[in-house]
């Protein structure tokens, strides 16, 4: 038949030509060559299903990587139509339709036999070549439109991995829980129809969008790195280390730390993964529980947990202090790989003790995560119309994190080894618990590297010796504590104008301050994030000198007594700022609690997140304003298991002070004791300050003449949509802030009576608007507070308790009875311990 180009038995006669067998042989050569393309299609036949339409490689995108070790030489415009390789299934021609792409990148990506990662030559990188390009187009094409043929794919996905790969399984069966996809997929898998985002608005589609790209790119992900594994051993390794990740780590951080797993760490090629070779060091899951954990006694009453997020960041911080020794040695090889397999297991023992709370074990990996995606993201530019969802997929990448992980290893190892500092700062191992004094080195490493990250950022030009100092140590394997606590005083002063010496004869004040900090290193993250901001930056740095007492300004000061301030809660009658004050008033206005309010409940005012200071810059607005205190409830350890925050306010229409609410926050999911202790202390706080708590669902009283209004007071009549409503602003006033945060109030869109989310204060308007909300005199003000019940954690009904005999047992107030002034005598939920109050 006539020589077709795609057919192998063509092209590999065509390829023997090449290399100078002449007519002669051709008989022998092309039965031969039938006899390997027959055993080819033969190995190929279960790996694409009948009928089914194969991927091509996606065109050529400017700027992705092909000579990066975690990417071919090849071009990926250019893919052969049959693999040399024959476990490994082949990538064509993409279909049009996007429900054929999703089912065709399920069959080829779990159409790969175990055993093929262990064939010699690149098929694994071929195949995962295909995959990410695949993946790639998979994503640009994600729009409500494709939304449910996206979750009818992962769903498929999900079960194939389920049938072929149940090892994998038991880790990535956790993806779509933690993006939040299983009532969707249980939809899916029982035949019923999900609702179509066709109607939804813009907000709701991002989310929804948003949740099925990440369990898809994080499936994807999981896949792809266990099956080019090549040994049962890296694979069991892998899951090991995945699973806590999946599990547990935020949701905007769990992307990332999968990308560092995945495709730094455990792939093929790359840098890092010389460093889990078992022939040169322990597996990860051996050497953390040979060295963490032991001789426990008493154990903590969190215990588990603590053992699972030292398990968590373990990965992480093995990796990086593996990859200092490497460097650090003459030859690139360590010469004891068993002293670096039990310093960061004993490390995290020693943080565990001091510190159960867990706060400062997270911190660690969030640290290091942090810092390697800054480095990484450096420089680069990626259009919003060409989104790259694995940024190690990019030419330079990877060489820019190798080193950042060595250098982040080498300040880990300084920690590890310091059990204890002789009179020079150098290092003692010891096995005593050193308490506070371990978390105090913790903290200095993570601030001293996170300030350094914002000095190089912010001032390298004024600053360069700092800097200069600072990466010269970093290579150096002299290092020690009291050099690198100088280098943190020098960069101090440099980024706030401040002489070295001046904040060295403060040393104290300043690592009492790292040490009372839960997170100190995110005070210079946050600043980081806002510096070009020409109204909060200056804002921030102020804040930060007081904080770290580098200025004769206190924080109550810059709080209460900056005029801005006193011009803002100069609205109120003085008898309220004395109760508001005072030091038994409920809640806490202590600017730690506040600060962290984004990060307790994982809400968009985290310093840590993917959306920059788009939202976090009106931290601020809470932090720093007077008006602001937060309701909280802390279990025994002190995390923080549910918020409110609640701010003094002006009613637009008769100026009186009210006190608003926000919706309740919860950690680990609602809880109807948790709800039941908030209800609780916004009871106390009405009582004690005689001053209205209200929330979004609430309906406030009208005046005695709501006629005749005092003079600059108002409402807003709204007329639309069969509702007639008087609506009332709760105003804060004035304040330091330039930005503050309102929650989503009812009705938003609908009647257009609020804006939500970042407010700016102006120079021509120094009011903000945090609240609105009906008055009892208008028409439909019923009708809204029937409809709003049982929407949010202040207006539902919590279950009641019934014993054996039937009787109803409560410990817990609903709102309607708190606003009653019920005075129950329920028990508090136990465990829980009162907030602290301010200092």
């Amino acid at each position: 038949r006539e020589p077709d180009a795609h057919d192998p038995i063509s092209r590999r006669k065509n390829d023997l030509h090449r290399l100078g067998l002449g007519p002669r042989g051709e008989m022998y050569v092309l039965l031969g060559c039938s006899a390997i393309a027959l055993n080819l299609c033969a190995a190929r036949l279960p790996a694409v299903a009948p009928g089914a339409a194969t991927l091509l490689h996606a065109a050529h995108v400017p700027g992705r990587c092909h000579t990066s070790p975690r990417c071919s030489d090849r071009p990926l415009e250019a893919a052969p139509a049959a693999s040399l390789y024959g476990a490994w299934p082949v990538w064509e021609r993409p279909p049009v339709e996007y429900d054929t792409i999703m089912s065709t990148f399920v069959e080829v990506t779990t159409s790969v036999p175990l055993r093929a990662s262990s064939e010699k030559g690149d098929g694994w990188r071929e195949w995962a070549d295909g995959g990410f390009a695949a993946h790639l187009l998979i994503s640009r094409k994600l729009s409500r439109k494709t939304y449910t043929s996206a979750l009818q794919g992962l769903l498929e996905l999900v079960v194939r991995i389920q049938q072929k790969y149940p090892d994998l399984y038991s880790v990535l069966k956790f993806v779509p829980k933690k993006n939040g996809l299983n009532p969707e997929l249980a939809k899916l898998a029982n035949g019923e129809e999900i609702q179509s985002l066709e109607d939804a608005r813009p907000r709701e589609v991002k989310r929804a969008v948003s949740d099925v790209q990440r369990a898809i790119e994080q499936s994807w992900l999981l896949l792809c790195c266990y099956l080019t594994l090549p040994s049962r051993q890296m694979r069991e390794d892998m899951l090991w280390s995945a699973r806590t990740v999946v599990e547990k780590i935020k949701t905007d951080q769990r992307s990332h730390a999968l990308e560092m797993l995945c495709l730094a760490f455990f792939w093929r090629g790359s840098d890092e993964y010389r460093l889990l070779d078992h022939a040169l060091w322990p597996p990860l899951k051996q050497s953390f529980e040979s060295n963490f954990g032991a001789n426990w006694h008493p154990k903590p009453t969190n215990a588990r947990m603590v053992w699972q997020r030292c398990r968590m960041v373990y990965p992480f911080l093995e990796v990086a202090h593996r990859a200092w020794l490497s460097a650090s040695s003459e030859d690139g090889v360590p010469e004891e790989w068993k002293r670096g397999s039990e310093d960061i297991a004993y490390m995290l023992d020693r943080i565990a003790r001091a510190g159960p709370e867990e706060k400062v074990i997270n911190s660690l990996l969030y640290w290091l995560l942090d810092a390697w995606f800054d480095v990484m993201l450096s420089g680069e530019k990626i259009p919003a119309w060409a989104p790259e969802p694995f940024i190690l997929r990019r030419e330079g990448v990877a060489t820019r994190l190798s080193v950042e992980v060595a250098n982040m290893g080498h300040l880990l190892d300084l920690v590890a080894l310091c059990g204890e500092t002789d009179e020079e700062g150098h290092c003692v191992i010891t096995e005593k618990d050193v308490g506070d004094q371990m978390l105090l080195q913790v903290k200095q490493v993570e601030t001293t590297a996170t300030l350094l990250a914002s000095i190089r950022n912010s001032c390298a030009e004024a600053c360069p010796l700092v800097l200069q100092e600072y990466d010269a140590l970093l290579r150096s394997s002299s290092l020690s504590l009291s050099q690198l606590q100088r280098v943190e005083f020098d960069a101090l002063g440099a980024l706030f104008e401040l002489d070295g010496d001046t904040v060295a004869n403060r040393s104290e004040e300043v690592l009492n301050t790292l040490l009372e900090w839960r997170n100190p290193e995110l005070l210079f993250r946050y600043y980081e994030d806002n510096r070009g901001d020409d109204r909060l930056g200056p804002l921030i740095a102020r804040w930060l000198r007081a904080i770290f007492k580098l200025s004769d300004e206190t924080l109550d000061e810059i709080r209460r007594d900056s005029p801005a301030s006193m011009k803002q809660m100069s609205h109120f009658p003085p008898e309220v700022l004395e109760r508001w004050y005072a030091a038994d008033c409920q809640g806490t206005s202590e600017c730690k609690t506040l600060f962290m309010v984004g990060e307790d409940a994982g809400s968009c005012l985290r310093v840590i997140s993917n959306e920059g200071n788009r939202y976090n810059r009106a931290l601020m607005g809470y932090v720093l304003q007077p008006n602001c205190r937060v309701l909280v409830v802390t279990d025994s350890v002190g995390r923080v298991m549910a918020r409110s925050l609640v701010r003094l306010l002006v009613r637009s229409d008769t100026r009186e002070p009210i006190i608003f609410a926000d919706p309740m926050f919860f950690t680990l999911g609602f809880s109807y004791e948790l709800q039941a202790e908030l209800l609780f202390q916004a009871r106390l706080l009405q009582e004690h300050m005689q001053v209205p708590v209200v929330h979004s669902c609430s309906v406030l009283p009208a005046p005695q003449d709501p006629d005749h209004l005092p003079e600059g007071c108002y409402v807003r009549e709204v007329r639309q949509l069969d509702y007639d409503v008087r609506w009332v602003d709760l105003l804060e006033m004035d304040g330091i802030a330039p930005y503050t945060y309102s929650e989503e109030l009812p009705y938003d869109e609908l009647l257009q009576q609020h804006h939500a989310g970042v407010l700016e204060r102006t120079e021509e308007d120094r009011a903000l608007s945090i609240a609105v909300l009906p008055r009892s005199d208008s028409p439909s003000a019923e009708r809204y507070k029937k409809e709003r019940q049982g929407l949010t954690g202040w207006t539902m009904v919590p279950k009641k308790l019934i014993d054996d005999a039937g009787n109803c047992h409560r410990s817990y107030y609903s709102f309607a009875e708190v606003e009653a002034g019920y005075g129950g005598d329920g028990v508090l939920p136990a465990g829980f311990v009162m907030p602290a109050l301010d200092e």
